[in-house]
């Protein structure tokens, strides 16, 4: 793992702070404009001393893999791709505690490096609870091996998600590109001792979906956190799903 792009990061904004506060105050007739350094300079000084501590503390290093079949995954500090940040309104708010909590934890003990490699920690989001206490994830990284369910498998810069099914188990993962997402192509489907359950990831324009059954009925599902997902017993199946106006499937 790399810290630089996080020092980058860190310098940049010290050194942006630095531009501000040099701007010439307004004076009077016959005075000087004195810049004013003090601030700037003790922001850049003190990062210089604490530069390591800082970066080390600044990007969560959480272990990955260690009990899945491939190997641990890499941890990257890259930045999260502008155009992802921004078609995923949960990547855009900060980490909270519980994104970083036991139960992400033991979702990330069971992704592998061989489905997914260079996953950006501080984008790594809680999406709600999953069986032995494990949690549905959402994480980005810089390459992945996972197949979506629908279209190809995904290279650069994927939006992944990692939904145990049963206590115990490997996560499956799932993994596409914005394209797929913004294409409404971003859904998977797992099978369990209950039935089956289908999830994905939609963009912000996406609040709810219409699952069209089986049976023929339809249920709405609203969307969280822009993550779908429905749950169906054994014997019912999911013939296609509404995106407000859009078909997929």
């Amino acid at each position: 793992m790399t810290l630089i792009p996080e020092l980058e990061k860190q310098l940049h904004k010290a050194a942006t702070r630095m531009k501000d506060e040099t701007e010439p105050a307004p004076i009077g007739k016959g005075r000087l404009a004195r810049p004013v350094l003090r601030g700037a300079l003790a922001v850049v000084c003190g990062f210089v001393v604490t530069g390591s501590a800082l970066a080390a503390t600044g990007v969560w290093s959480p272990t990955i893999g260690k009990n899945a079949t491939g190997g641990k995954a890499e941890i990257s500090a890259t930045e999260v791709p502008l155009g992802i940040e921004r078609d995923l309104l949960v990547l855009k708010r900060d980490q909270r505690a519980i994104d970083r909590g036991a139960a992400v934890q033991k979702t990330l003990d069971g992704v592998g490096r061989n489905e997914i490699d260079g996953i950006r920690t501080e984008s790594i989001r809680y999406l709600g609870s999953a069986p032995g206490n494990s949690a549905v994830i959402l994480a980005t990284a810089e390459t992945a091996e996972a197949p979506s369910a629908i279209g190809s498998m995904t290279g650069k810069n994927p939006v992944c998600v990692y939904r145990p099914i049963v206590a115990g188990g490997t996560p499956p993962g799932a993994c596409w590109s914005l394209s797929d997402i913004n294409r409404n192509r971003a859904l998977a489907s797992a099978s369990g001792p209950f039935g089956s359950i289908t999830y994905g990831v939609v963009p912000n324009r996406v609040d709810y979906v219409r699952a069209h059954l089986s049976d023929g009925s339809v249920r709405v599902v609203n969307v969280k956190k822009n993550y779908l997902e429905i749950k169906l017993p054994k014997k019912l199946n999911l013939r296609r799903v509404v995106w407000n106006d859009w078909k997929v499937g």
